[in-house]
């Protein structure tokens, strides 16, 4: 049997007309293929066996009777509820048990590192806890970071764990910094233009003045802010 195969568009054409009414281990063999590669190419070109195939001798598909006798019916209760094993019997199958604090052999270590399913780097602190590297070097550094605040990497590499790499910001900053808000960004500006009108942004995006002077009335309104929020302060 060929573990790997090329197949022709002859040997599709019958795997075509006899799959759905046919045992596949037959085509197999006729073909000279393993069951597995028989099936898998049937399954990639959307191939299914019949219900009159199913239902047929041929397939000898469990039909309900068959096997019947063999088999658990509703509300059966097993002969074996309530027994207790003897002592005999422990004796002889107690070696095969697993031992009070055994663990199985993927378990890991602290100090051991994974990448999370985000791209962040987790290490084993104790038993079934991971926690952020960068986390844990920043704090170490920094001691505990205030409630409110997250962690943002500067360059943008979360595997990068170096405490100089990462800085605090709260949420609503981190919203502005993600929108282009802070740095008042062209996409940031088109947005703002086209808030009632979304049909709009290929046009603004061609009319790199009207972007400009958008941002320049922006900055003012914020140093504007800034100046009046100071002056309040000062009374």
């Amino acid at each position: 049997m060929k573990p790997k195969h090329d197949w022709t568009n002859q040997e599709i054409e019958k795997l075509k007309l006899e799959f759905p009414d046919r045992r596949t281990d037959l085509i197999a063999s006729e073909l000279g293929l393993a069951y597995h590669i028989v099936a898998n190419k049937a399954y990639r070109i959307g191939l299914k066996k019949t219900e009159a195939f199913l239902h047929s001798p041929e397939c000898n598909r469990l039909d309900g009777i068959k096997g019947a006798s063999h088999r658990f019916v509703k509300g059966q209760v097993p002969p074996n509820k309530g027994v207790t094993m003897s002592d005999e019997l422990r004796e002889k199958v107690k070696h095969t048990w697993f031992q009070p604090g055994h663990e199985p052999t993927s378990t890991k270590y602290d100090g051991y590192e994974r990448i999370s399913k985000d791209g962040y780097r987790e290490v084993r602190v104790s038993k079934g806890k991971f926690v952020f590297v960068h986390r844990k070097n920043w704090e170490q550094l920094n001691g505990p970071i205030p409630k409110g605040m997250i962690m943002k990497s500067i360059d943008g590499n979360p595997e990068n764990c170096d405490p100089a790499n990462w800085y605090l910001i709260d949420r609503a900053g981190q919203l502005g910094e993600n929108s282009g808000r802070n740095e008042l960004t062209d996409d940031y500006i088109i947005n703002n233009l086209s808030i009632k009108h979304a049909e709009l942004k290929p046009v603004l995006a061609e009319m790199p003045e009207l972007i400009e002077l958008s941002r320049n009335q922006i900055k003012l309104k914020r140093t504007i802010n800034e100046l009046t929020e100071t002056s309040k302060n000062d009374r």
